[in-house]
């Protein structure tokens, strides 16, 4: 069965987080915020995902359940994703080192509305600013075999509860490929809150997106750095796992180059 996954960076990367090993196992010191605001201080296991093979059917959110222990020689328990809005990952200094948040989901359709997502997702925040930037890595796995598929990234208000994915990954396809820009626009449009100044930067990039020859520019650089992160990872020698993490590095700090551009002007020119 084909199936889309989401690679958090870190949370796999167990020696950047403080751990306490058990039984051959690895625990990663972890706080949750509930619902209802509250915290509880866990060692972290692992999360699970829905079974379904593409993100178009879940309900819910895209992260079913937690598993943690509440001390290294006690047994490991199961929480309902649904139950917590934050996961706060800690160092050896109780430090927050990574964060993870449930984001309510919107999206742009193809008439250029704001609709709501039927789930939930899990994302590590990547920019803390007046508009947030979260994202991460999908993988296409077949039989136990992933390779690099997209990058997702979300951006939020933060005045807002909500947030809107600027490229609808789970709708997309080859007859809806040239809305994508617009699409983007009209999502940064919507969290820039009516910023009149943040707007007029959003025709002028709206004009310069549908132009020919920076769409060329723009998918040759895109292409080159993809190409250039395969021959990297082959490089190192270490299988195809790593060379699909060095794509899913590179292809983030390509995305996240652009998109925080964007937000930095919003930050520039809208007080609030």
């Amino acid at each position: 069965m084909k199936r889309i996954l989401l690679g958090f960076v870190l949370i796999g990367t167990q020696s950047s987080l403080s751990a306490q090993e058990s039984d051959r196992e690895i625990y990663s010191r972890a706080v949750f915020t509930m619902n209802d605001g509250s915290e509880k201080p866990v060692l972290f296991y692992r999360y699970t995902y829905p079974t379904q093979s593409l993100y178009t059917y879940i309900e819910g959110s895209d992260i079913h359940n937690f598993e943690y222990k509440l001390e290294a020689e006690s047994k490991i328990l199961k929480i309902n994703a649904e139950e917590v809005k934050k996961v706060r990952f800690m160092d050896e200094y109780e430090d927050e080192i990574l964060g993870l948040e449930r984001l309510q989901l919107k999206a742009v359709n193809i008439k250029g509305e704001i609709v709501d997502k039927a789930y939930d997702s899990w994302q590590p925040l990547l920019y803390d600013g007046k508009i947030k930037i979260y994202g991460s890595t999908s993988y296409n796995c077949t039989n136990n075999a992933c390779s690099y598929a997209n990058t997702r990234i979300y951006i939020r208000n933060a005045k807002d509860d909500f947030a809107i994915m600027p490229i609808d990954y789970d709708r997309l396809n080859l007859f809806n490929m040239g809305k994508v820009d617009e699409k983007m626009v009209e999502a940064f449009r919507m969290v820039g809150g009516g910023c009149a100044d943040f707007n007029i930067y959003l025709e002028s990039l709206q004009n310069k997106l549908r132009d020919r020859e920076f769409r060329k520019q723009y998918s040759q650089e895109w292409l080159a750095i993809f190409r250039k992160s395969i021959k990297e990872g082959r490089a190192r020698r270490k299988g195809k796992a790593t060379t699909n993490n060095t794509i899913a590095e590179n292809m983030m700090e390509f995305y996240m180059k652009m998109y925080t551009g964007i937000v930095f002007e919003y930050e520039k020119n809208c007080k609030h």
